[in-house]
């Protein structure tokens, strides 16, 4: 007798899912709203609630780029955190689905390629994806600088610099550093494994080079492990990218009390120019009995484009180059599939698994997009059974699909369609006041999203003084809050410019729909006018729910101001920036801030 999905589903509960990689996981090309995309349609199949469902994906991403605005490497390292615990290691979270691939070799190998930038990109898209699986398996890090736990299990010689801070492509908030020098001695950085280790896979992590700025580490030590380490030219130099180099070894519980030793043994220079970057050492969760302890971890192979022409519209690719456009698409998805392929099998049996996207998609129009690379409706649908295939078929006990859902859902909040609205978060009593524009200032608001069918088509602001003389520009976009930190994180949405060189009510067009989740709405100052600096109507005593309400110690006073959003000054003009600030402060809302309204899209 066949079993139903639904009870095939009980069997095994999904309570926690959690989706990263690029626009098939987060754009709606190809489809009309979110509800059709493959990651929501995953979601609906294997029945796990908004509230224990996470998205981590932007439009565009490559796995091999640093800063997590570019939702790769250094978003799962950076947001996936693991606390510092004794054994036994279990995994955090359910069921991570990742996808990858056709952007990395789309955007980072140059027209005109000979096959040296796609042998490095290939190599570094290996180096990445054995990273970001190893953390989402991860039971415990060892971070090897900055502030968070670091120090613990480690020991430096006194080469070895605590850098602090969270560079756009580390884990935590810091990393030791190697500085290229003549003579290499104090060069030694040791780390302990656990008393209490029961065996398990080990991994190091180092942040790696963009063109010849790396070096080699030897690896030793009383535990066994031997060989180098290269972080040396990981990624093209043109990229501008860092990559990130992870080696693993599996060790046994005899191994416990013993030494590791990373040695620092040669740089590319010995100017300071080059250097060896160690991020982390973390223990992968353990298993019992052979089955492993979350979370399962899917990687979606990579689909190929429908035609020639759809690999070329990446523009500037080797794809657009020489000869015939986007005529070897084919055959370097089949290569980046492989090497997909070989960096799951390195993991334990049944931990980590393919999702075979490509052969469901098989190339078919009918299933994609006008641009041939985007699945709409109809390939949506396959693509996402094809993932709930891959996970009900891994070879786990019930046991392994625990819950990582740790944040308190919202409040229901229904929209009316075709009506404005403020952000969410406003509360108060607001009084209309106006606010003269201050070059390169912003400002960010809390909203909450609940309607998994919503979507928004309009923003609008009024302009008090108009703006003379030339310039006089205002910038918009959409910023996440994917773990509920009350603070922006990732750029979702940039939504372009509205001049403010006229005067009154001015709107700017976005259709976008939202997933349901945290965000933030941020307004930026381009430039305010070279004659007149144009004013915007705001309001005073407006206040959030979710900007703090007091950041010191110890309130100064509990009948303080509340505050009203964030705001933040000298910020780079254009673009809004991939990661938001860090040094953006609440505003008090005694003190003006601009109103800013989003309109309602029809409901369809």
């Amino acid at each position: 007798m066949t079993v139903p999905l639904f009870a095939q589903q009980r069997v095994r509960p999904i309570l926690n899912l959690e989706v990263c990689g690029h626009s098939y996981f987060q754009s709606t090309v190809g489809t009309y709203d979110q509800a059709s995309r493959i990651d929501q349609k995953l979601r609906a199949l294997l029945g796990v609630d908004l509230l224990a469902f996470k998205n981590r994906a932007l439009t565009g991403a490559c796995l091999c780029k640093e800063n997590p605005g570019n939702a790769g490497w250094a978003t799962v390292l950076q947001q996936c955190r693991r606390p510092l615990r004794g054994a036994p290691y279990p995994g955090r979270g359910g069921v991570y689905v990742n996808v990858w691939g056709i952007n990395d070799i789309g955007i980072l190998v140059p027209s005109g390629d000979a096959g040296t930038v796609m042998t490095q990109v290939r190599n570094a898209f290996k180096n990445a994806l054995r990273a970001v699986i190893s953390r989402q398996q991860a039971g415990t890090v060892y971070e090897a600088g900055g502030s968070d736990e670091a120090g613990a299990g480690w020991s430096f010689n006194s080469g070895w610099t605590n850098t602090t801070g969270q560079h756009t492509g580390n884990s935590g908030d810091g990393w030791r550093n190697f500085a290229g020098t003549a003579s290499f001695i104090n060069n030694v950085a040791t780390f302990t494994i656990p008393a209490d280790f029961p065996g398990g896979w080990i991994a190091l992590g180092f942040q790696g080079a963009a063109g010849v700025f790396g070096g080699v580490v030897t690896l030793g030590g009383t535990a066994g492990w031997t060989g180098t380490v290269s972080t040396s030219n990981i990624m093209p130099a043109a990229s501008g990218s860092h990559g990130h180099v992870c080696v693993r070894k599996l060790f046994t519980s005899s191994n416990a009390g013993q030494t590791i030793t990373i040695t620092a043994t040669s740089t590319d220079t010995t100017s300071g120019t080059s250097n060896i970057a160690l991020d982390y050492l973390q223990i992968e969760a353990t298993s019992n009995a052979g089955v492993p302890i979350p979370p399962l971890v899917v990687v979606c192979n990579a689909p190929r484009a429908t035609t020639n022409a759809a690999y070329a519209s990446y523009a500037g690719s080797y794809w657009a180059g020489t000869g015939t456009p986007g005529s070897t698409g084919d055959t370097d998805i089949g290569n980046l599939n492989t090497d997909i392929a070989s960096v799951v099998a390195e993991f334990p049996a049944g931990s980590v698994v393919v999702a075979d996207l490509d052969s469901v998609l098989a190339k078919t129009v009918a299933l994609f997009a006008s641009d041939g690379i985007h699945p709409n409706e109809l390939g949506a649908q396959p693509a996402a059974q094809a993932v709930r295939d891959a996970i009900l078929a891994a070879p786990v006990s019930d046991v392994s699909w625990s819950s990582d859902a740790r944040d308190a859902g919202a409040v229901r909040v229904p929209r009316r369609a075709l009506c404005w609205d403020f952000p969410d978060g406003i509360e108060g009593s607001p009084t209309t006041t106006t606010l003269a524009m201050t070059n390169l200032s912003l400002w960010a608001w809390d909203l909450t999203v609940t309607e998994a069918g919503e979507r928004w088509d309009m923003l609008s602001f009024e302009v008090t003084t108009a703006s003379t003389g030339g310039g006089g520009l205002l910038r918009f976009g959409l910023f996440d809050d994917e773990d509920w930190v009350d603070y922006p994180q990732c750029l979702v949405q940039d939504w372009g410019t509205a001049a403010t060189t006229t005067l009154g009510i001015r709107t700017l067009a976005i259709n976008w729909p939202p997933d349901v989740g945290a965000y933030w709405l941020v307004m930026k100052v381009d430039s305010v006018g070279v004659t007149i600096a144009g004013t915007l109507r705001a309001w005073t005593g407006a206040y959030s729910r979710r900007v703090p309400y007091s950041t010191a110690a110890t309130p100064a006073s509990l009948s303080a101001a509340r505050n009203s959003c964030y705001t933040a000054t000298s910020i780079t003009t254009g673009a809004m920036p991939q990661v938001f600030p860090a040094t953006a402060v609440p505003l008090v809302n005694t003190t003006a801030c601009p109103v800013v309204l989003l309109r309602h899209a029809a409901k369809v």
